[in-house]
């Protein structure tokens, strides 16, 4: 509201809340308070005008800058484009990407070679390994360790501690023991592997009941001697 003094008629802008007026901006409308305020959703981004009437009065505009900060609208600079996501790789059996699993995870034994021979008295004591990752999760990982040498064959006994004879060479009579559930995985045994031609094998169980029980040199079977 403008007043005018009568000795000067210069004007007095008085500014106060009107309510019942209608804000229009696009296709959005609304009415304000008693408190002369509205809200209003404004359109896409970029330069709107806001117009406020009421009765018979002259209309108020304004324009005003519509953006979310990130999308070239108003002087804003354009947000990079998300990158896309990593395609998920599955053969539909193993698990991944919300597939049974059917496939048992690879085992590999890396802390002996196949093949090598170790000197007298350089035996290993610490065996080591990894497995493949396995979206079930790894039940137990199973070694057995069996020696032959001079007419005699023997199995590794965990829960001794040290070699038992078994009644035929054969590796399969070696009892298996647990190395725990993770990878990497190690087992230390009691003191270096002594003299003999050794049979190492590593398999693994996952919680899905899966097992790595075939085996190939290099992986999860070493053969190697000590002097």
């Amino acid at each position: 509201m403008t007043t005018f003094d009568p000795s000067t008629f210069e004007g007095t802008t008085h500014f106060e809340p009107a309510a019942g007026a209608t804000v229009t901006a696009g296709t959005a409308s609304a009415t304000t308070g008693a408190d002369g305020t509205a809200s209003l959703t404004l359109p896409a981004g970029g330069p709107v005008a806001i117009v406020a009437t009421q009765g018979n009065r002259v209309p108020d505009r304004s324009t005003v800058c519509v953006t979310d900060g990130g999308d070239g609208f108003c002087g804003s600079a354009v947000a990079p484009p998300a990158p896309p996501s990593a395609a998920c790789v599955s053969t539909g059996l193993d698990g991944f990407c919300g597939s049974p699993d059917r496939r048992a995870a690879y085992g590999f034994i890396t802390s002996v070679a196949n093949g090598r021979r170790f000197a007298a008295g350089r035996g290993p004591r610490e065996l080591s390994g990894r497995v493949d990752e396995e979206p079930s999760g790894i039940a137990d990982i199973r070694l057995r360790l069996s020696r032959s040498g001079a007419g005699a064959c023997a199995g590794y006994d965990a829960r001794r501690e040290r070699f038992v004879a078994t009644k035929r060479c054969s590796v399969t009579k070696a009892a298996w023991f647990s190395a725990g559930s993770l990878s990497p995985w190690r087992y230390l045994l009691p003191a270096r592997l002594g003299k003999g031609r050794y049979v190492l094998d590593v398999q693994v169980v996952d919680k899905a009941g899966n097992r790595d029980s075939a085996l190939a040199r290099g992986r999860n079977r070493v053969v190697f001697t000590v002097a």
